[in-house]
């Protein structure tokens, strides 16, 4: 397989993981489980639009390391660009009468921008050990100790959690629906990073060992 297209499709299992370790422990709370079945649909986008936004990164990350450059700041500006056209297509997907979106770049882009940074330089890292006869796992091990690894995904999950609740500042719920989302909303945050340190925590496990 395609070094590329492994790194996007490991990319997309580790983003449905931390997704379904999400959703399930918003069920575990009582009090959402009926907004919960309303909130999946938005979940469900988001992580595809995240999908898609990622494997653009790692595309580009690619092309810039295959090209013998390093991703500096007007690689990812530039990236961060192409970004958007992910996005017009995440609120075409997400039209719903109970919602209006106006997104809010101002509100999230050096988050984004440090997103962008974090992944494409691991991008370029595993590229670099990567050899021929090596599997993903290999390159992974000779580009990061386990630490290091954890830090690096854990850092680029923080920073999708952030932007995630950053993007909720974009997203307008009508009346009365906002009363029901709401809980949600307010539960997400501190979720979401539960979820990702469970992830990290297997992924890790995964490629390391015990």
């Amino acid at each position: 397989m395609d070094k590329v297209v492994k790194l996007c499709s490991r990319n997309r299992d580790l983003l449905h993981k931390f997704s379904r370790l999400t959703l399930n422990r918003l069920g575990s709370l009582v009090p959402l489980r009926l907004p919960l079945q309303i909130f999946e649909k938005v979940m469900d986008v988001n992580v595809a639009k995240e999908v898609e936004k990622d494997r653009l990164i790692v595309e580009h990350a690619a092309a810039l390391f295959y090209d013998g450059k390093e991703p500096g700041p007007a690689y990812v500006a530039a990236v961060f660009e192409k970004t958007k056209e992910v996005d017009r297509e995440y609120i075409k997907k997400l039209s719903l009468p109970l919602i209006t979106i106006k997104v809010r770049y101002e509100d999230f882009e050096e988050i984004r921008k440090q997103r962008i940074s974090r992944l494409s330089q691991a991008v370029c890292d595993v590229l670099k050990a990567w050899n021929e006869d090596e599997t993903f796992e290999d390159a992974v091990r000779s580009s990061f100790g386990a630490a290091q690894f954890g830090e690096t995904i854990g850092a680029i999950l923080h920073l999708y959690n952030l932007e995630t609740m950053k993007l909720n500042r974009s997203i307008a719920v009508h009346p009365p629906f906002h009363l029901v989302l709401e809980p949600i909303t307010n539960a997400l945050y501190n979720t979401m990073e539960d979820a990702a340190k469970e992830t990290v925590t297997g992924c890790v496990r995964e490629i390391y060992g015990d």
